[in-house]
């Protein structure tokens, strides 16, 4: 057995330290539960806030692989600091928006922000960690920032649901701040033992991209991943009418009369601690079932328990929880397997690339979501979403298997555990 390395170990330590540091600082928690309610207050129409989440969508595929080309030849870092500076000026702009058009403006760099972020922290993480010590750690650290960053989150939703009904802007304002002060932690961010980020040609990123994903298992598992992502993605549209729907007598008689608005802040924060738990312990899945168990055992689980409904209703919200949980999951293993078939050099690129597959999947995937909610019920377009994965899943098992039975995953080691 090799012995370990305690410069390469201490190396690890502070990235995984100032990575976690990075992740707390998420900004988009405090405004997250109202911020419909606060567009709705600005005069702005159901029809013209759905609007904003569709430019998000078309920017997001336009920019995913040029923003990670940019990734790529400023540096990634580089390209998390023009993130969350874009996070901080959308943030800045919610609060003096007054026009739709002004907030069509204010979202398009939110969509930015996002695809900007998107390929570059992943990859930043990946080659951050060095060698074969990124393949044993990514998922386990990966996992572990995600769910600090969604304990932060929980505890930032009831705090901006409070802070909202002080002074509807107060929930942005906080967030403005988490945004700058994490766009400081970013830069102190150490980089990569690896050839740092070079400036590849733009004349190979699509032979680079089409090198990526030209296996036929790679190519089944980012279909199977995208349609995963969207489809859970698309429920975030219902949760709150539906759980409105079976709690309403709970949500008006909240002890010591609280406002509405705190319930769901309290509703979300639960959301976002079962994330923690899920995303937590992605590494440790993987390590006790292999890869290719848990990529076929949580999407599964999560589209039978959405489909479950239609026989036993009272289940829906319950459902709800079991989705947080494994989608979050989900996300740093899908990142893991995506990274271990990605050369260093374009990682960011190509990494974008799978996001833009996974956009392109998740907005017809809304679409079709809001069409069958407005013609029956949100509770059927649950379902339907659930009934719908298993059948596409059950597709690809049968022609491409996402993942094959050759494909191995090294260990994603953890350290710790929740307290």
């Amino acid at each position: 057995m090799t012995e370990p390395d305690p410069s390469r170990e201490r190396r690890t330590r502070r990235v995984a330290t100032r990575y976690y540091l990075y992740r707390s600082l998420d900004p988009r928690g405090f405004a997250f539960p109202i911020f419909v309610l606060f567009l709705l207050s600005r005069g702005l129409s159901f029809t013209e806030i759905v609007s904003l989440s569709a430019l998000q969508a078309v920017l997001t595929v336009a920019g995913e692989i040029p923003t990670g080309y940019v990734g790529d030849r400023i540096g990634r870092r580089n390209s998390i600091v023009v993130s969350r500076a874009l996070a901080f000026v959308h943030l800045l702009g919610m609060v003096v928006a007054r026009t739709y058009p002004e907030f069509l403006a204010v979202w398009s760099l939110w969509a930015l922000s996002l695809a900007f972020a998107s390929g570059s922290e992943d990859a930043w993480l990946y080659d951050a960690l060095g060698g074969t010590l990124a393949v044993e750690r990514f998922t386990g650290i990966s996992g572990r920032g995600t769910a600090i960053g969604q304990w932060s989150m929980a505890l930032t939703m009831v705090v901006g649901a409070g802070l909202y009904i002080l002074d509807p802007r107060y929930p942005f304002l906080a967030s403005a701040v988490f945004a700058l002060v994490g766009i400081f932690v970013v830069v102190s961010l150490p980089g990569p033992r690896v050839a740092e980020e070079t400036t590849p040609d733009i004349r190979v990123v699509l032979q680079v991209i089409r090198d990526a994903f030209g296996g036929r298992s790679l190519r089944s598992f980012v279909i199977y991943a995208g349609f995963f992502l969207g489809i859970t993605s698309a429920m975030e549209e219902f949760i709150q009418p539906v759980a409105v729907d079976a709690f309403e007598a709970s949500l008006t008689t909240l002890p010591l009369g609280l406002p509405p608005e705190i319930g769901l802040g309290v509703l979300y924060a639960t959301f976002a601690g079962v994330g923690a738990f899920g995303s937590f312990y992605a590494g440790d899945l993987v390590d006790r079932f292999g890869l290719r168990r848990t990529v076929f055992a949580i999407p599964i689980l999560t589209g039978a328990v959405l489909a479950a409904p239609a026989v036993v209703a009272v289940i829906v919200v319950p459902s709800f929880f079991v989705m947080k949980g494994t989608r979050a999951a989900m996300k740093p293993i899908i990142s893991g397997h995506l990274n271990d078939h990605i050369p260093s050099a374009e990682r960011a690129t190509v990494l974008s690339a799978a996001a833009m597959v996974f956009a392109l999947l998740r907005t017809p995937l809304h679409l079709f979501g809001g069409v069958v909610a407005d013609a029956w019920s949100p509770l059927t377009a649950v379902i339907g979403f659930g009934a719908l994965f298993l059948v596409v899943s059950g597709v690809l098992y049968l022609t491409e298997p996402p993942v094959s039975k050759e494909s191995r995953s090294q260990p994603a080691r953890s350290t710790g555990s929740p307290k």
